[in-house]
């Protein structure tokens, strides 16, 4: 009978052990597979344009890294912000200084903010100079949105489950 409690003992703990395991192997692949499709997939083509190709996360949104003067960002993609929205920390981070108070209505009221300039935003291999931005103290630990005073300058599109945006350079 001890024998017996002993074996079942040891079966549950080797049940745990292997569960314990093939929780953290998922829970890896699936930080790794979330991490790829935040990663802007490049675009170039000979009649000089670049581009990224984005691809829409299990929740609906588009969000990629990027850079705000050189400090990496991961941007929640939003064509309805007039202007790129970031928290009061990452402009300190950043070295964005505050221009203008302005009042804000959002989705969740009204709020205050500050007017300001970032000197560089990279999206992949589309750079950006002078972007507006609206320093937002209560946005807290949200992720910045990419608006519409960095996307104005681009053309974008919709297909399917991606979202391509691209620069036209001219060329000569």
């Amino acid at each position: 009978m001890v024998t017996q409690r002993l074996g079942f003992v040891m079966y549950l703990i080797a049940f745990a052990l292997l569960l314990g395991l093939l929780t953290w192997l998922f829970s890896e692949y699936s930080i790794q597979k979330e991490n790829d499709l935040y990663k802007p997939i490049s675009l170039q083509s000979i009649n000089g344009q670049i581009g990224v190709r984005l691809k829409k996360s299990r929740v609906g949104h588009y969000i990629a890294e990027g850079k705000i003067n050189n400090q990496p960002v991961k941007f929640m993609i939003d064509t309805g912000a007039t202007d790129v929205v970031i928290s009061e920390d990452l402009a300190k981070k950043a070295g964005i200084k505050k221009k203008t108070k302005i009042e804000l209505i959002t989705a969740n009221g009204k709020t205050e903010g500050w007017s300001a300039i970032i000197t560089s935003l990279k999206l992949g291999e589309i750079e950006e100079r002078e972007v507006r931005a609206v320093i937002v103290p209560s946005l807290g630990t949200v992720s910045p949105l990419l608006g519409m005073s960095f996307l104005e300058r681009l053309s974008f599109e919709q297909q399917g489950n991606e979202l391509i945006i691209r620069k036209t350079f001219m060329v000569n």
